[in-house]
């Protein structure tokens, strides 16, 4: 496998749109030129810490496709988050004690505007709740901010082989290293340490 670690700000900018919509204010904005194709495994970081775990298949380029809806949600910064076709009593149940746990103040109208639908970046319950417990770092999105996208691409030899196990090698190793961002993560299992997952890639795969 062909690891390579690209940084947040490597590939994006960040520049705060609308300050009354906090924290839901940040407009990220591609700076990375070179596409990035795939097929691979990729790991998101928070200061060398995993938070999530994704498969890409096809030849497309995976920052449009797939890091720019992550850096919006993993955040809980991104202008273009949403929750889905549901009602404001729905979302007062699932997400508001979530984010009163930072004395942070919903805005009700903008939730019901503009975020209680499929905005094509559709976060979670999981991914939440991971960026409420990491909010002193993320609530500042400064350069300091050490978040990465890890990359995993099989050699060229092994590509077809690897598209075709691409499922089930993403759930394997979702399972093995409990990503906290991910549908799947169990609260009583302990998440792999950065080195271990790379290590569990590179000889695995």
């Amino acid at each position: 496998m062909i690891h390579t670690k690209f940084k947040l700000h490597e590939l994006f900018s960040d520049e705060i749109n609308d300050p009354a919509k906090f924290p839901f204010n940040i407009n990220f904005s591609r700076k990375h030129m070179e596409n990035i194709k795939g097929p691979g495994i990729y790991i998101i970081t928070l200061d060398d810490e995993i938070a999530y775990v994704g498969s890409y298949k096809t030849d497309n380029d995976i920052i449009d496709d797939r890091w720019i809806r992550h850096i919006h949600t993993i955040t809980c910064r991104g202008i273009k988050i949403g929750f889905g076709n549901k009602t404001i009593e729905w979302f007062n149940k699932t997400y508001s004690p979530l984010f009163a746990r930072n004395n942070i103040t919903i805005n009700e109208t903008e939730i019901v505007n503009e975020r209680l639908r499929d905005t094509g970046f559709v976060t979670t319950k999981n991914i939440v709740k991971y960026c409420m417990s990491n909010w002193n770092i993320l609530k500042n999105m400064d350069n300091n901010l050490n978040l990465s996208f890890h990359l995993f691409k099989p050699e060229a030899k092994d590509a077809t082989e690897f598209v075709k196990d691409i499922a089930s090698i993403k759930k394997d190793l979702i399972l093995e290293i409990n990503p906290p961002c991910n549908s799947q993560f169990k609260y009583k299992q302990k998440t792999l340490k950065l080195q271990d997952a790379i290590d569990l890639i590179n000889t695995s795969y």
